[in-house]
């Protein structure tokens, strides 16, 4: 496991590096794991942000029925209501899709997330970030605790975290 400063390790594929958002948390005492939690709080709503200005598009995975009882829904009926050209589809594990353009509503929805009080480190059960060329470029799953991401040498040089930690190319 390699932390960002540690790029000179990393093997090159096509300029794009495979990291991840360490969100572990192994702290005992309650004081320091509250410490803990906030920093990687603090570090997903920073990584999300820049992936939101440099996204296209968003797909939110949730399960059906849970639009209606709130459980993975948050939010959704707003991105899609955001985007007049909105798709819903269905993955192969029977999760629906919502996929939108990421405009200002979509934005504003997921920044005001951010600022609220959840049990987890997202209120969504899972998103990606879509770039231009329609390939994930940020992964949020489990609730932000699953966070996977794809960097160029220039967002390496545009971001830096230190929570953000490589993973190893094959």
């Amino acid at each position: 496991m390699y932390r960002l400063s540690s790029l000179s390790r990393i093997k090159e594929v096509n300029d794009i590096y495979n990291f991840r958002l360490d969100t572990s948390n192994i702290e005992n005492d309650d004081d320091k794991h509250v410490t803990r939690q906030k920093l990687i709080k603090s570090s997903w709503n920073n990584i999300t942000n820049y992936f939101l200005e440099k996204g296209e598009r968003i797909k939110i995975k949730y399960w059906p029925g849970d639009v209606s009882n709130g459980y993975s829904g948050y939010g959704i009926n707003e991105i899609y209501e955001s985007d007049k050209n909105a798709l819903q589809e269905m993955d192969t594990h029977d999760l629906l899709i919502v996929n939108a353009e990421i405009n200002i509503g979509v934005k504003e929805l997921i920044q005001k997330s951010m600022h609220e009080d959840h049990v987890y480190i997202s209120p969504f059960f899972h998103f990606d970030i879509i770039d231009e060329k329609g390939i994930s470029i940020f992964s949020s799953q489990d609730n932000g605790d699953n966070t996977l991401i794809f960097l160029s040498k220039k967002d390496i040089a545009s971001i830096y975290d230190p929570l953000i930690v490589s993973l190893p190319e094959i």
